[in-house]
């Protein structure tokens, strides 16, 4: 439910005409209207539109850049990211000899960091001269409980970001797995057209998922090309995508995942499905 508007599913919606007009062989294969519509059910939404709204425009406006990042830019970057993961297998002193993908490179241009240097040389230097009375008052206790400190937030910081890195990994990959499993039933168990729009908005909903994570994801050029090159959404679909806004939250993802909902329901009541096996497509 996306600004107080009911969510329907353009392949399925029998007050379309876009899906009565003739198209290309791909298209009326994988789009190809099925005979009983489907039901919307329309759900509460938690928030008002309008604070929806603000809160899409909110994130759009955090997670925008500056730079347009083209196909080939995203390519060049994965590229290098995985090279930076293949560096753990390395020996620990080779580990220590790379620049590229370090924080050294960010550290180069910290302010915060030089600032902190210069202020240490000052203080060295100044104290060639004789430090007032109360830093020599200054014991060793005092300044060992600031390290300790200083030493627990770091790890627990660094623990932190690992733990973050690798629960986001596990997920990927698992909706990755689930994908896979679903588009195996689907194929062995349901008519070719509906198997394919299926598995098409199983995928859309997962290169979906990713836009607006980060600057380097966004809808022009990461998922458009995805969606161009294999043919994920018609034009009415993309143009339901475009109203939503991809970049403005997770909306878009979220009801791809009610389409695919949809199809799974349908073919159920359609008899084309048992009970049993729709269930065990819904959990996936």
């Amino acid at each position: 439910d996306q600004g107080g508007e009911k969510a329907t599913n353009p392949a399925t919606d029998p007050n379309n005409a876009n899906n009565n007009s003739t198209g290309s062989i791909l298209r009326q294969t994988l789009v190809a209207p099925v005979k009983a519509p489907v039901k919307a059910v329309a759900t509460t939404a938690k928030v008002s539109a309008k604070a929806a709204k603000a809160v899409g425009h909110t994130v759009k406006r955090l997670t925008s850049s500056k730079q347009d990042f083209r196909w080939e830019e995203l390519q060049r970057i994965e590229k290098k990211r995985r090279n930076i993961l293949k560096r753990a297998e390395e020996p620990f002193w080779k580990t220590l000899t790379h620049w590229d993908g370090t924080v050294l490179s960010h550290l180069r241009t910290d302010t915060v960091l030089w600032l902190t240097v210069a202020i240490y040389i000052a203080i060295r230097i100044a104290a060639r001269e004789g430090l007032p009375d109360y830093v020599a008052d200054l014991d060793s206790g005092r300044m060992g409980i600031v390290g300790g400190f200083l030493t627990f937030f770091i790890v627990f910081y660094v623990n932190q970001s690992h733990k973050r890195f690798f629960g986001l990994y596990g997920h990927s990959m698992a909706c990755k797995g689930r994908i896979f499993d679903t588009a195996t039933l689907a194929k062995t168990c349901m008519p070719q057209e509906r198997a394919l729009r299926l598995i098409r908005y199983m995928n859309a909903a997962h290169a979906a998922a990713y836009v607006g994570l980060s600057a380097v994801y966004p809808s022009e050029s990461y998922f458009n090309h995805i969606e161009q090159t294999f043919q994920l959404l018609t034009l009415e679909e993309r143009a339901r995508m475009d109203k939503i806004d991809l970049d403005a939250g997770g909306a878009a993802y979220r009801e791809l995942i009610v389409w695919a909902m949809y199809e799974v329901q349908d073919a159920k009541n359609q008899g084309l499905l048992d009970r049993e096996l729709a269930a065990m497509m819904r959990d996936q």
